[in-house]
């Protein structure tokens, strides 16, 4: 009978030292969905909440390889991210439409992710831009496959654009579909460090109760 009582308490004890891990932990966190139709569009876009379709050849797709009014300038990279070889005009992009967005409040580890689907002639491709606002070195990842994902090195301000690019010609435009966009914060070292201790203080709660057994 007593034996059966000390194991209920030291059930009870470790229930209550979990339960209060996960209360001095912070908050859970969770990942947030992307909004792109609060992104600014450059070229041929149309967006909802949770979807946006860029086309690469429309009416108003902006030029590539630098300018002012170049997609280049619009998403504030360098001159020759999209056009690596401007003499190899049948495999380089002239034209294209995107969407930016800036990121603030980044901590190290958040990850950012999106499906992409890309739908037309076969040599137009996608591409995503990732610029740190303090360093101002951009990174350029281009095609882009049906999913994308980015974990931030370090905290700070991003300037974020997905593009669609027309390779070659205009004669059969096509258009990338941007979905499912989230945020997901990285994990709170607290929340971690709460669950460690909690585990901890069980294992010597049943030390205890077992050298009284």
């Amino acid at each position: 009978m007593f034996t059966f009582i000390k194991q209920k308490a030291l059930t009870a004890g470790v229930f209550s030292l979990l339960s209060l891990g996960s209360l001095i932990s912070s908050s859970p966190s969770y990942a947030a969905a992307i909004d792109f139709s609060t992104w600014t569009p450059f070229g041929d876009i149309s967006s909802t909440a949770g979807q946006a379709t860029l086309t690469t050849a429309g009416a108003n797709a902006l030029e590539t390889g630098g300018g002012a009014d170049s997609l280049e300038t619009a998403l504030g990279i360098p001159n020759t991210s999209l056009v690596t070889n401007p003499n190899d005009l049948a495999n380089s992009p002239f034209q294209g439409s995107a969407i930016k967005n800036t990121f603030t409040g980044i901590n190290a580890g958040d990850t950012f992710s999106f499906n992409l689907s890309l739908t037309g002639d076969v040599r137009d491709r996608a591409f995503v831009s990732i610029k740190d606002l303090a360093t101002n070195i951009p990174q350029i990842f281009t095609p882009v496959a049906s999913s994308f994902s980015y974990v931030f090195p370090t905290a700070g301000s991003f300037d974020v654009g997905i593009g669609a690019l027309d390779v070659g010609d205009s004669f059969e435009q096509s258009q990338s579909v941007v979905s499912n966009g989230n945020l997901q914060p990285v994990p709170e070292p607290i929340s971690v460090i709460s669950s460690i201790v909690a585990v901890g203080c069980g294992a010597t709660l049943r030390k205890r109760f077992a050298k009284k057994a």
